[in-house]
């Protein structure tokens, strides 16, 4: 659940390397970090509309059978793709109509992080087709929680919403560097 918590913040998987280097030499002074920064998350008082529009958004039947398939494979099991991994609301499913495929005309910036593992890339390029007026804004080597804080990001959303034609299709940041365990 740590990892799977943190893997869309540049600022905290750098140490995951670290982190499981130290877990298997028995040594776990960093997940100790990570397990009392989220500890409030989970005593009842965090996210719970976090937790229920991801309960609510849900998956087709299709979607899960495949999730379930990915997670008998996958590094961090389901950890990462099912979207009631924050289970506790009852009955809030929107359906499938609610996940349909729908048209917008709408001005839409996508801003999404090469490293983001909460909302990927390939989740823009799935909606892109729905959406007439949309442009995409690539953030190099950026995860979920840093990418609004960049300032390069900061002046092209700026852009978008001035209507100014010609915004970047990609800004970089820099490349991350692990934190080694020594």
């Amino acid at each position: 659940m740590i990892l799977r918590l943190d893997a869309g913040d540049r600022n905290d998987f750098i140490y995951f390397p670290a982190l499981l280097f130290g877990m298997e030499h028995g040594d776990n002074r960093i997940l100790q970090r990570y397990v009392e920064r989220r500890y409030n998350q989970f005593n009842g008082a965090y996210g719970s509309g976090i937790s229920a529009m991801r309960q609510a958004s849900g998956a087709t039947p299709g979607r899960y059978v495949r999730i379930r398939r990915e997670g008998k494979i996958a590094l961090l099991g389901n950890g990462m793709n099912t979207p009631d991994i924050y289970a506790g609301w009852h009955d809030v499913d929107l359906g499938d109509d609610f996940r349909s495929l729908f048209r917008c005309e709408l001005p839409t910036l996508f801003v999404s992080g090469t490293f983001d593992s909460n909302t990927p890339i390939s989740n823009v390029e799935e909606l892109l087709p729905s959406f007439s007026k949309a442009q995409h804004l690539v953030v190099d080597n950026a995860g979920h929680e840093d990418i609004l804080p960049n300032a390069e990001v900061q002046q092209e959303i700026i852009r978008f919403f001035r209507k100014e034609i010609s915004i970047k299709k990609s800004v970089a940041l820099p490349k991350p560097r692990f934190v080694p365990f020594f």
